[in-house]
């Protein structure tokens, strides 16, 4: 196989990719017994450049028995097989394709599937490849889709693919090059005007084998080529057609020629149906069927033309003797109508000529398409934009469309995709989070690129408004007699919106039914529950609501007994969280306890279970006093675990429940806050943050005691961005100013100290 060379299956039906990265489980009856895989991974997408490698790895949770096997990858619905490119691997539970060398072919939406008892396990993402740097400033990109069509004796079509951005300089030809069998020496062959992606190749050699590149050719100066097409082999594809098979001796098989059973011909019969079988604006494409009979002998054919009214004929001259029964015509003058004869001849001799054709003439220059209507942007995920659309109908001519973004208050409009896409929806990925974007779309087909859509209104990128996930964690807080105090950890998804409460269930253990414990959204995350039944076993369940809608169903918290708490430690800490999240350190941050036990709280443990150890340790030798410790020293690229105790004269009380596991790691794009003086000379502390939501509240601390003192600070804010402004600095003033953005998917904190410096 060429280095080239693809190995496809045929896509599945109705297939569209919906999305640029995407998780599902896929029914598959009659699988094999495999154990129950898991993606540990995310896909994510590739921002790949012509003629350099790219990649894309998965990791599984569980080692997948015959590998080589079970893991598929997909392009665009199509399995892929190792090549001279391309390279498929598997080891210690990473699944992993290699591509060494990219083309724009390598475009598309990348899929990863492993079975499972449940079914077909997949990841999706998709891979963008972008033009490789022109030879010379403004040069157009270059094409792809590179095919040899209609291949004869001695001639083909080859079509191609326009780019999609010509750098501001309009296609005005394309050099097609030529490469013989495998010698790898590329010869310029013919030059096709700017304003189609086909044409006829001609005077090729019977038995010898091609590939073809193309360039696209601007005042600016000639793309690099495109990917080379397929090899093919020039031969008479009609023989095939000549031959049949006899049956003889119980099953046997022999096959012949039906040229064998001809009668003796010398000179042959004029060529028939002489017909115009392609018309384009610089060439006619002439077809004629064979004589008939044909003979054993050879063929090759000779032309001659007649311009309409001028009552002579000319014969065309050809540099190659033409051996296929078609011939591309490529000088004939626009506004002349001509009619076409052709002879057979053979070793023996010429033929007559055959009846003239019908009269034929050059079309016009062919439009290009309209672009489709109702383009439409919506939000989609913190960087990304979902665009919908109404394709073209009746356009069986269409390649695709090619999508334009570009920054609102910009001029230049920047290629999304190099590769046509099909369809009527596309999710454009690796935007900028906060910033406003519009996008267009251009219709592709052979005569080109055409007119852009409108521009869509601008559109901010932030992550789409969704119901939010389950609550989880639940945990008794306090107990009484007839009643109980319930908290739980807030969704991990608040789906782009402020969380507006939550509704919580409960169920005695010994009753069948659920039942509601509240008709109205709860706005925290602690609930009493009374009218209880002392002694009894409950368990609770929840969801959360924002302006999207009641989200996710959680699953049931363990069972707590109803029996009055009369111990003398405290009651577990609640809500504990992790802010400022950095490579070695965080901000720790929990609530007291709601039940004190004996007496007063004197202070707190703080215990840490490092990833992959079951044993907690103390965090600091002594106990905290205060509802928040800075922990550093910690080391990047590991996950850690906290939980909290509150301690008092009777000792240490029940632990709260523990965090999610956080991982430390290096974050260079990290929001911090920016101090400065402003054009007033007012001292100021200044952050942003662009990726939260619309609904989100920049809440201010100081010395993480609660919100500055506004008699000596003024707040401002205005889109994604607060500030923090001294009224009348003074040593009062100094201290450790902290901000939370709430409501978002991702810890979005940061703090700063401000000294007499």
């Amino acid at each position: 196989m060429h280095p080239d060379s693809e190995e496809w299956e045929c896509p599945r039906p109705g297939w569209w990719p919906p999305k640029t990265a995407a998780l599902t489980s896929v029914p598959s009856p009659g699988l094999m017994l495999v154990p129950n895989v898991e993606f540990t991974s995310v896909l994510k997408p590739v921002f790949a450049r012509e003629k350099e490698p790219f990649s894309l790895s998965c990791l599984f949770s569980e080692d997948v028995l015959d590998a080589e096997q079970n893991i598929q990858w997909r392009q665009d619905g199509r399995l892929l097989r190792p090549s001279g490119r391309r390279q498929i691997l598997y080891e210690d539970r990473r699944a992993s394709l290699k591509v060494s060398c990219a083309y724009k072919e390598d475009e598309g939406l990348y899929t990863v599937q492993v079975p499972s008892p449940l079914g077909l396990q997949e990841q999706s993402a998709y891979v963008f490849v972008r033009d490789a740097a022109a030879e010379k400033p403004g040069a157009p990109g270059s094409p792809l889709n590179v095919r040899c069509l209609n291949v004869n004796r001695d001639c083909l079509i080859l079509t191609w693919t326009p780019p999609s951005d010509t750098r501001g300089h309009p296609v005005t030809s394309y050099a097609i090059e030529l490469c013989q069998g495998e010698s790898g020496q590329w010869v310029p062959w013919h030059e096709a005007p700017g304003g189609t992606c086909r044409c006829p190749i001609q005077g090729l050699l019977e038995g010898q084998s091609y590939r073809f590149r193309v360039r696209a050719v601007s005042r600016a100066g000639s793309s690099l080529p495109s990917k080379a097409s397929e090899l093919v082999v020039m031969r008479d594809h009609d023989e095939d057609q000549r031959k049949t098979e006899i049956s003889f001796d119980l099953g046997n098989k022999i096959t012949v020629n039906t040229d064998d059973f001809e009668d003796f011909v010398t000179i042959p019969s004029p060529p028939t149906n002489v017909h115009a079988s392609e018309i384009r604006e610089a060439y006619v494409v002439l077809s004629w069927e064979e004589p008939r009979p044909r003979g054993r002998a050879p063929l090759t054919y000779t032309l001659e033309k007649s311009v309409i009214g001028s009552g002579t004929w000319e014969a065309i001259h050809t540099d190659t003797p033409v051996k296929s029964p078609r011939f591309a015509l490529l000088d004939l003058e626009k506004g002349k109508s001509y009619v076409f004869k052709v002879r057979a001849i053979n070793q023996y001799g010429m033929s007559d000529p055959s009846e003239p054709s019908e009269p034929i003439a050059l079309r016009g220059k062919p439009a290009t398409l309209p672009p489709p209507a109702q383009v439409q942007a919506f939000r989609d995920t913190q960087t990304s934009v979902a665009l919908t659309w109404e394709p073209l109908k009746d356009a069986p001519e269409l390649l695709g469309y090619y999508i334009y973004s570009r920054e609102a208050g910009s001029s230049e409009w920047q290629t999304v995709n190099n590769k046509p896409i099909r369809g009527r929806k596309f999710t454009v990925p690796g935007l900028r989070t906060g910033k406003e974007y519009e996008f267009c779309i251009r219709s592709v087909s052979e005569a080109g690129v055409g007119e852009s859509s409108p521009a869509t209104e601008p559109i901010r990128v932030k992550q789409a408004l969704a119901t939010p996930s389950a609550p989880y964690d639940f945990m008794l807080l306090n107990c009484g007699k007839n009643d109980m105090v319930i908290g739980w950890k807030a969704p991990k998804r608040c789906g782009g919106g402020k969380i507006l409460g939550y509704f919580l269930d409960q169920h005695d253990s010994e009753e069948l039914d659920w039942h509601p414990v509240n008709q109205q959204p709860i706005p925290t995350r602690v609930c009493k529950v009374s009218n209880l039944r002392e002694g009894h076993f409950y368990e609770f369940r929840a969801r959360a609501a924002n302006w999207a809608g009641v989200g996710e169903l959680s699953a049931p918290s363990s069972l707590f007994e109803c029996k009055e708490w009369t111990m003398p430690q405290p009651g577990p800490p609640y809500d504990v969280q992790a802010f400022e999240v950095r490579a070695t350190s965080l901000m720790l941050k929990w609530e007291r306890p709601l039940y004190t036990g004996a007496g007063p709280v004197t202070g707190y443990r703080i215990s840490v279970q490092e990833e992959g150890s079951e044993e907690w340790k103390p965090v600091t030798p002594d106990l905290i006093s205060g509802t928040h410790l800075r922990i550093s020293d910690l080391q990047p690229g590991k996950s850690y675990v906290f939980q909290v105790q509150a301690v008092n004269s009777a000792g240490p009380g029940q632990p709260s429940m523990p965090t999610d596991p956080i991982l430390l790691e290096d974050k260079p794009d990290a929001r911090e806050i920016k101090v400065g003086v402003d054009e007033e000379g007012f001292i100021y502390l200044a952050f942003e943050a662009p990726e939260a939501p619309d609904s989100a509240e920049f809440q201010w601390s100081k010395d993480y005691k609660g919100p500055p003192d506004p008699q000596r600070v003024k707040i401002e804010e205005k889109a994604n961005r607060s500030k923090v402004i001294l009224k009348d600095p003074g040593l009062e003033d100094l201290g450790t100013y902290s901000i939370v953005v709430t409501d978002a998917d991702e810890d979005i904190s940061a703090s700063h100290t401000l000294t007499e410096e």
